[in-house]
């Protein structure tokens, strides 16, 4: 028979004592309801303990009924001394993630069992008796059920086992009696079953949703703790990376800039012995080593810079003195590739390392010169003033310019 084909209450029933369709339910999750559960079953044992006490000492003055409290009792007491070794067992268990199912089986058949116990109470000792002998059985029924009903609530069918067992006989005993009192007190056993029911429900969903969570935050945590221990890895390995190629550099720095001063030397000693005929060529020489010096110098400027270890000495540089300078070096190049080179210095000085901002004009600069194709085009370095204290200075050229992705990896 299909679902759609099934009648509406057995849908309703399935539905409500099977766990949420909508999550993922392990049998790691069920053990941890169960355990969650199981601390409250001190509080349900003892109230059991407690009704089976109070129900026999009410019951026992009446010599009739002192054979069937004898039997019950044993009952009961082997209920709950069996219900103490599930306890321990459960907790001892190592392998009761796998064995859930079973594990299972037998929380039910405990929770059906306790039922049986206290409905038999409330069938056996309700229809003889009246008056206060029946408020006594109804009172502690009612009692037990409340305090057992969170510890049973972590399996469903459980909880709907030893509720209907329990309070049902009771319920149908008061019924039969046809009493308008026995009539309402009926009526509020089933208020009382359908409200620990649902009740039971609303428990059971809350453990979930916060075993659940706790699962979820767990996960999370562990993931933050690996995460963390990559990048503190990632970290150190960059770090030892940055130290080996700062000490690649340094060394560098010295083993480079050794021959570069010997050549500087000899190409000095070479000058001095220079003769019309190789005075062209050492001075192509000189070129080719002050562009290789530079060259150098520039790349360990920027391993300094990378490393944060460049040593600035900031100064007053006067704007007219460095824009002529910059004429001086630039505008005969400039003017041999058929280009116009201009400066526009404004009255003004600025502090600042006066290498570093020569190192940076220079590079805007030859790379006008370099990439403006356009003959007779300007080249114009120029200075404004940004505020009372500052300075923009620009390189200006018709060049092409950038592209789309260089714009993008550079800026």
């Amino acid at each position: 028979m299909t679902s759609a084909a099934r009648p509406p209450v057995l849908r309703f029933l399935k539905a409500f004592l099977s766990l949420p369709a909508s999550r993922s339910i392990t049998a790691r999750t069920l053990v941890k309801l169960f355990l969650t559960s199981l601390k409250l079953y001190p509080v349900a044992l003892a109230a059991q303990t407690i009704g089976m006490a109070g129900i026999a000492a009410a019951f026992w003055t009446l010599g009739a009924s002192r054979p069937a409290l004898i039997i019950w009792g044993a009952f009961g007491l082997v209920q709950l001394w069996v219900s103490l070794a599930f306890v321990r067992s459960f907790w001892r268990d190592g392998r009761r993630v796998e064995r859930v199912r079973l594990w299972i089986r037998r929380w039910t058949i405990l929770a059906a069992s306790a039922g049986l116990i206290w409905g038999a109470a409330g069938a056996a000792l309700m229809v003889p008796q009246s008056g206060i002998y029946q408020v006594v059985v109804v009172a502690v029924i009612v009692a037990v059920t409340f305090a057992s009903w969170p510890v049973y609530s972590c399996w469903m069918p459980s909880l709907t086992a030893f509720t209907l067992l329990s309070l049902a006989p009771v319920t149908v005993s008061v019924a039969a009696q046809y009493g308008v009192s026995q009539m309402i007190m009926a009526l509020i056993l089933l208020v009382v079953t359908g409200f620990i029911l649902y009740s039971g429900r609303r428990l059971n969903e809350m453990m979930l949703t916060s075993i659940l969570a706790d699962d979820q935050n767990q996960r999370l945590v562990q993931r933050l703790k690996v995460e963390v221990t990559r990048s503190e890895n990632a970290r150190r390995a960059t770090q030892k990376e940055s130290e080996r190629r700062a000490q690649f550099f340094a060394a560098a720095n010295h083993d480079l800039r050794q021959p570069l001063q010997a050549m500087g030397i000899f190409l000095d000693i070479l000058k001095r012995r220079a003769t019309p005929q190789t005075a062209p060529v050492i001075e192509q020489i000189a070129q080719a080593s002050a562009a290789i010096s530079t060259l150098v110098e520039q790349v360990l400027e920027v391993t300094r810079m990378e490393f944060g270890r460049l040593e600035l000495h900031p100064e007053v540089i006067s704007i007219p003195e460095l824009f002529a300078e910059i004429d001086r070096v630039y505008g005969p190049l400039a003017l041999k590739k058929g280009l116009r080179f201009r400066v526009r210095p404004i009255p003004a000085a600025v502090t600042t390392d006066r290498l570093m901002l020569k190192r940076a004009l220079q590079n805007l600069i030859t790379n006008a010169l370099r990439y403006t194709e356009k003959p007779g085009a300007e080249v114009v370095v120029a200075a404004r003033r940004l505020g009372r204290t500052r300075v923009s200075l620009g390189v200006y050229d018709a060049g092409p310019g950038l592209t789309a992705e260089e714009k993008t990896r550079i800026f």
